[in-house]
Parts: structure tokens; C-alpha cells; sequence
């Protein structure tokens, strides 16, 4: 049984990384001795039923690794994957997550930030253009860079919708992550642009806007 605050500081200490209750609970800790640790200060509860070491560091993105380890499945995308890239210059106001069809969206203030969910349908869209990257030792997985400005495009204003999409950018904010992929971005191409945005059935009317801005950067048509 580890139920002091200082077993449990350990555990989380041994795993480098923010642990579910259920999987403290594994190792003999109760929610008893999870709530007297985190009121101790010893650990904080990161998520709902995901719990950390406390941290000086104020890394603003600890909330996606406490959404990650609690949703595995979890992809972020949109505007958040956009910042992380350095593809706008906007910082998300709220986390921007997918989830399954299958999974049932959280409440909005779970994570211990602000949070909008939308559901994607198969798998395609869980794999193509998905890529894990590793925060407070957990694997979060984010649209990659191409993925990323073909999905602001195709949940934007700019794109006739099928129903009412939790999330759409504006035109500014679709434009300026393309114009920093295509003239900014390291490993940016047209090419991979539009062979990611063929496989999601929107580059012919994506080209548009990457032949207007590969003319006005470049003088030049897209090819």
C-alpha cells in the first residue's frame, strides 16, 4: 500500500510523467490518500482524475499532456496546432482538440485550461497528418504542419459546412498560416500542401489561395 504523500510523490516522481488515478490505484493508491496529497501540496491534480508533481516551471502547455494522459486518442489541431507550429501568430484562447466519434466530449474546464472538442469520423483523420510529440513525458499526438493549415482551411468560413462545426477559423487566420507555411516555414512546399489537401478531397479549392499567394510572394503561379 502507498498511501503516504510522499509514496505517491515517488510514483509520479519514477514515471516522469502525469498519471490517472486508476493507474496510481495500481500501485495500492487510494483516492483518499490522492485528495490528502494533492491538499498537502506534495502533488496537484493537473486534469480531472490526472494528478502531477508540482512544477515552478508554468509551461502553458502541461494542460495538454494532463488531457493526453487522461485521452490518449485525444489529437490537437486547429488553432492550438497552429501555434504550436509557428503557423499564427494568434495564441489559442482554449485548447482545440479531437476526438472519435465514439468518445464522448468533456466538460469544456476539465483540463485545468479552457477546452473546445469536435468529433472526427473514421480513422483516416486520427492518421494522416498526425504526428506524437513528447510533453512532460507524454506522448500528445498534433496535426503536423501540413495537416494543420488544410484543416483551418477546410473548418473555416472560406468552405461551404455540413452542419454546425464546433469549430471554424476566419479567412485571416486560414491566410496567414499559409502564408507562413509556404514563405516562412522550414520544409513548407506547395507539393506536400497539396498532396495532404487531395487526401481530404479540398485542394481544388485550396489552389486558389496558394497560387494568389505564391504569385504576390514570389511573382510567379503556383505550380
Amino acid at each position: 500500500m502507498s498511501g503516504t504523500a510522499e509514496d505517491i510523490a515517488a510514483i509520479l516522481k519514477a514515471a516522469g510523467r502525469p498519471m490517472k488515478a486508476s493507474e496510481l490505484a495500481l500501485s495500492g493508491v487510494t483516492r483518499m490518500a490522492l485528495l490528502r496529497a494533492t491538499r498537502d501540496g506534495m502533488i496537484e491534480r493537473s486534469a480531472r482524475g490526472v494528478y502531477r508533481l508540482p512544477s515552478a516551471d508554468d509551461d502553458p502547455r502541461a494542460a495538454w499532456a494532463s488531457l493526453s494522459a487522461r485521452m490518449p486518442q485525444a489529437v490537437f489541431c486547429m488553432v492550438s496546432a497552429a501555434a504550436y507550429h509557428g503557423l499564427t501568430q494568434n495564441m489559442a484562447t482554449s485548447l482545440d482538440v479531437a476526438l472519435p466519434l465514439s468518445v464522448k466530449k468533456p466538460s469544456p474546464d476539465s483540463f485545468g485550461a479552457p477546452a473546445k472538442f469536435m468529433h472526427w469520423a473514421g480513422d483516416i483523420p486520427f492518421n494522416v497528418g498526425v504526428e506524437t510529440v513528447m510533453i512532460d513525458g507524454v506522448g500528445v499526438r498534433i496535426t503536423d504542419p501540413e495537416r494543420t493549415v488544410v484543416d483551418l482551411f477546410r473548418y473555416s468560413t472560406l468552405v461551404s459546412q455540413r452542419g454546425s462545426p464546433s469549430m471554424l477559423a476566419d479567412p485571416e487566420t486560414v491566410h496567414d498560416a499559409l502564408s507562413r507555411y509556404l514563405h516562412g516555414f522550414e520544409g513548407g512546399s506547395s507539393g506536400k500542401l497539396r498532396k495532404m489537401a487531395k487526401a481530404f478531397g479540398v485542394w481544388e479549392r485550396l489552389q486558389p489561395h496558394v497560387a494568389m499567394l505564391n504569385l504576390s510572394e514570389n511573382g510567379v503561379p503556383s505550380p
